[in-house]
């Protein structure tokens, strides 16, 4: 008997935003916008090379930023957050290469609010250590850019070098509504086609005849698997709905290594456009996303099994919680039927669930919160899915619903 082990990647991504989080790194949909002349470039379509600019904001020491030949100080910076974020804290990793001078010494941060007429105020005016990390504690400053401005090295005339840059601060909108990615975007990666019900989403793109598998919503993230049969190629994307709703901004890598990543940045075509971030009560038409009836295709069930049967696990998207709550949204019902499906069919699977910590409310028993929308949803019964699971939760009642 083929043991498959279904592993749930279960958020409560309305909450996870009311703690401090690096708003200025490409893992957070902050782009480069202005950036000097560096020791190697990234391509649009390729994967992004150290000593690149970007290498300064993907929040890894694995990459850093080195400038180009004999280029002396100013050297600008300036970063576009996807969505606007009160920034607290800043930090400056200056463990680069073991040549002398090379580092960094004197700083300039400054933000704007706004990314369309900028008006920047400083922020930070400091020398930072070498060979060390710095981190700053300043004024709540409210940014959708961040401009930085390197003054001065210790005195290599040849290079300079940094490590990474982060900005560290909440949004300053916390929850905000269902985002909608539905219809057809131009991409890097040309033309690129989502189909989404609810927090579900699959879809297409030309380059290779691509294929979007298993994706799914929380908050403005969009995650999902991309797969190119004829070159027999896949790999995992993340990407982040600006605040405008008409831009999604990410990054992509082969497989499920992060290490070696490229950028992948959609421009709306067709479908609905609306910001994730307005008024609701001027905007009510605009936000209400209507969540498709819940029903299970054939084909996505199929590809979830033999997902499970080719990879051995498998991770879920778009199960979305209630900001500051235990509830699970009805967006994500249809995930969870598709769940059950896969279930349903094959009795002698195993599941292992991967709770992730809880970062501001504890969220009362996340198993049973799952099972019992399940139950709800097929009216099945609630000891059937515990005793096939094995997960049998330490309360007997039914929490979530």
């Amino acid at each position: 008997m083929t043991l498959l082990l279904f592993c749930f990647l279960i958020v409560n991504s309305y909450a996870q935003e009311d703690y401090n989080q690096n708003a200025s790194s490409l893992f957070s949909g902050a782009r480069l916008i202005e950036y000097p002349a560096s020791y190697s470039e990234s391509s649009s379509t390729g994967l992004v090379n150290n000593y690149s600019s970007e290498s300064l904001i993907d929040g890894s020491q694995e990459k850093i930023w080195c400038s180009y030949q004999k280029n002396r100080p100013p050297f600008v910076f300036e970063i576009e957050l996807v969505e606007t974020y009160i920034i607290t804290e800043l930090e400056f990793n200056n463990i680069v290469e073991n040549y002398a001078g090379v580092c960094v010494k004197d700083v300039v941060v400054e933000v704007s609010p706004s990314n369309k007429l900028p008006v920047y105020t400083p922020v930070l005016s400091t020398t930072i250590k070498e060979k060390d990390i710095s981190r700053f504690k300043i004024e709540p400053a409210e940014a959708r850019l961040i401009r930085i401005t390197i003054k001065s090295n210790y005195g290599n005339t040849e290079y300079t070098e940094m490590a990474e840059f982060k900005a560290f601060g909440k949004t300053k909108v916390q929850d905000i509504k269902l985002i909608n990615i539905d219809g057809t975007w131009k991409s890097n990666w040309d033309n690129l086609t989502f189909r989404q019900n609810g927090t579900l989403v699959e879809g297409n793109y030309v380059f290779n005849n691509g294929t979007i598998r298993f994706g799914g919503i929380q908050r403005n993230k969009v995650s999902y698997i991309w797969v190119e049969d004829v070159i027999k190629r896949r790999g995992n994307t993340i990407m982040f709905m600006n605040e405008e709703g008409d831009e999604l901004v990410g990054i992509w890598c082969h497989d499920n290594d992060w290490s070696k990543y490229g950028f992948w940045i959609l421009n709306r075509k067709s479908g609905i456009s609306f910001s994730p971030i307005v008024n609701e009560e001027v905007n009510k038409e605009l936000l209400a996303i209507e969540v498709k009836e819940v029903k299970t295709e054939t084909n996505i069930v199929s590809e979830m099994e033999n997902e499970l049967k080719s990879q051995k696990k498998m991770v879920v998207y778009g199960i979305n919680f209630k900001f500051n709550s235990d509830e699970i949204l009805t967006e994500s019902y249809n995930v969870l039927r598709q769940i059950y499906e896969v279930l349903k069919k094959n009795t002698t699977m195993k599941i292992r669930m991967k709770d992730i910590p809880t970062i501001v409310v504890v969220m009362n028993t996340i198993r049973t919160c799952l099972f019992s929308v399940l139950n709800q949803l097929d009216n099945f019964s609630y000891n059937w899915i515990l005793t096939k699971t094995g997960l049998l939760p330490k309360v007997k009642e039914k929490k979530c619903l």
